[in-house]
């Protein structure tokens, strides 16, 4: 990679390795943004080739003020940029079209500039980054007042355009839906301190398992310069947070540091390089660390005997996918990575599995390599019950419905959490910076 495909950020770290942002607005902060803009300019141009003399023709023989004046009134709200950004939305992704434009016009700026797009930023050594990963590393301070509240965000107009055309032959009112009124989001610190205190009630122990984002492993990968002496890159509120955390008495296990020191004396990759998920290798240390750390909350428990066979798949690329590019064996070359699937010995243990001990709630980390067309029975959980010889039921949610998994689990089964005497609850880090816990969990 030459000097004008390196990534460049104005954001400079501290020496303690937690990264500085005034606000959520990457737009200067990476590569990638700017070209956004033009995909967005470069669409529309497509689009009002193919549609614009129908739309015009409609708008001149119905005209609606309204909509003029609407769109000027957002525009002086939320600026050019704002709304740039959701007429991008609207054309890039809620779009065919879009998608047959967009992997011609994507290649060309990979190959030849070395370019990202809206929701993948390209770092150093091949390595591919989503822009909410490095969000979570350099936006707000998770602790700040502007955290919990909700984006601003800009007009449509093709949404608008498109709404506006169609109106004259609607022949259905909507239905009236009423408005749910809003509730003040609860802060992560809370709803985790919360859930601590309810599980311990019922003689249940939590431990909270934290998976660092990859751009807090990798930081030299997305920022060259990045002093690598300064340790992992988080958050500049995330050790704040952390600490608030462990004061109240809630079992930590953040895997950053010892993924940090796997990192300086392996050789094997923590993360993916063209994926957002975490490595074979990852999954096993962060298997044996929280091993280690339930261990003795377990007490006595009858083992299971399980069967360990090794499985080989591709290496998984979702960030190419999203980049808008299909997987091709030069540019994004998909090498195979081995797995090791534990299943139990027999019919009867697969069965009394859920009885096990321990309960473990995550998100798509733990169904990785546990799913549709990316490997099975190799995932986080397997990898927990190889090191633990003893079932563990699982409950997964992917994206921001991962505490929704959790409430409808204890809501629907309450007796889950019979017999169980170790809760992992296990989640990304930039899932607190999505702002996904802001409801406490019920337990029965």
């Amino acid at each position: 990679m030459n000097d004008k495909q390196k990534p460049q950020s104005d954001e400079r770290p501290r020496e303690d390795g937690c990264m500085n942002s005034e606000n959520l607005e990457i737009t200067p902060l990476m590569k990638g943004a700017r070209i956004g803009r033009m995909t967005a300019v470069f669409l529309t141009l497509c689009f009002a080739a193919l549609m614009g003399v129908p739309i015009i023709q409609e708008i001149l023989t119905n005209p609606q003020p309204s909509l003029l004046s609407r769109s000027e009134e957002d525009f002086k709200k939320f600026g050019f940029q704002l709304t740039l950004q959701e007429v991008e939305k609207h054309l890039v992704y809620n779009s065919q079209f879009a998608s047959m434009v967009r992997q011609p016009y994507q290649g060309f700026l990979t190959r030849s500039l070395g370019q990202g797009s809206r929701s993948v930023l390209i770092g150093k050594d091949g390595f591919l980054f989503h822009r909410t990963d490095v969000v979570s590393t350099t936006g707000l301070s998770i602790l700040s007042e502007q955290f919990l509240k909700e984006p601003q965000s800009g007009t449509d107009i093709v949404d608008d355009l498109v709404k506006t055309i169609l109106k004259p032959w609607k022949t259905t009112k909507p239905e009236e839906i009423p408005a749910i009124p809003s509730q003040p989001p609860v802060d992560s610190l809370t709803v985790l301190s919360d859930f601590h205190e309810k599980l311990s009630s019922r003689g249940i122990h939590l431990v909270i398992v934290i998976v660092p984002s990859k751009s807090t492993i990798y930081p030299e990968k997305m920022w060259p310069n990045y002093p690598l002496s300064a340790g992992p890159a988080w958050n500049s509120g995330y050790p704040e947070w952390r600490r608030q955390l462990i004061e109240k008495k809630v079992d930590v296990l953040d895997l950053s540091e010892r993924f940090w020191q796997a990192k300086a004396h392996d050789q094997e990759l923590l993360f993916l390089e063209q994926d957002s998920h975490w490595s074979p290798r990852g999954v096993a240390i962060g298997a044996e660390a929280v091993a280690d750390r339930v261990r003795g909350f377990l007490g006595k428990y009858q083992p299971i005997p399980l069967v360990v066979r090794k499985q080989t798949i591709p290496e998984p690329n979702d960030l190419v996918v999203l980049l808008g590019l299909r997987p091709e064996k030069t540019l994004f070359p998909q090498p195979p990575i081995e797995l090791t699937q534990v299943v139990p010995a027999n019919a009867e243990n697969s069965a009394t599995a859920d009885l096990g001990p321990i309960l473990l709630f995550g998100d798509s980390l733990t169904a990785y390599y546990d799913t549709r067309n990316i490997g099975s029975k190799a995932g986080f959980a397997q990898q927990l019950m190889l090191r633990l010889n003893t079932g563990v039921q699982t409950f997964v949610g992917f994206g921001d419905d991962s505490p929704i998994a959790i409430q409808n689990a204890l809501a629907r089964r309450p007796s889950v959490l019979k017999n169980k005497k170790v809760v992992v609850l296990e989640f990304a880090m930039s899932a607190l910076y999505s702002k996904r816990f802001s409801t406490l969990f019920s337990v029965k």
